[in-house]
């Protein structure tokens, strides 16, 4: 009997804490100017990643922060970014373009992943990257 070896990729990137470093997946936000500013925008960058978890940095100075998400989890491909649940075209026309702004946009497809719960954006840029 021959062994094949299975090689599975683990989706995360590591988020340095004031304790020490843990892994999480860091979601673009925009800019994020001081930490009552993060407290507005991560809870909703984050929501569909199963929150935030407190943490968030700057990656570029007045444009771009990232939050980090308690589910590290983007799915099998990385250009898709979770939105909740999309019914429909006309649904995702709505949805997508707002939740793939940071992301080098919407590329127009969509899946839904768990029906009537989750669907996914395709995005022009990956998720899923250590910043």
């Amino acid at each position: 009997m021959r062994l094949k070896k299975l090689i599975v990729p683990v989706l995360t990137s590591t988020f340095l804490l004031n304790v020490g470093a843990a892994s999480a997946l860091s979601i673009k936000a925009g800019p994020i100017y001081n930490q009552a500013d993060a407290e507005q925008k991560c809870p909703e960058a984050t929501k569909h990643y199963g929150g935030w978890n407190g943490q968030w940095r700057t990656i570029e100075s007045g444009v771009m922060s990232v939050c980090g998400a308690v589910n590290g989890f983007t799915g099998s491909n990385p250009y898709n970014i979770n939105v909740g649940p999309i019914w429909d075209n006309a649904d995702a026309a709505q949805k997508c373009p707002s939740a793939t702004q940071y992301y080098g946009g919407w590329t127009g497809n969509w899946i839904t992943t768990v029906p009537g719960s989750m669907s996914m954006c395709g995005t022009n840029e990956i998720v899923n990257t250590d910043y």
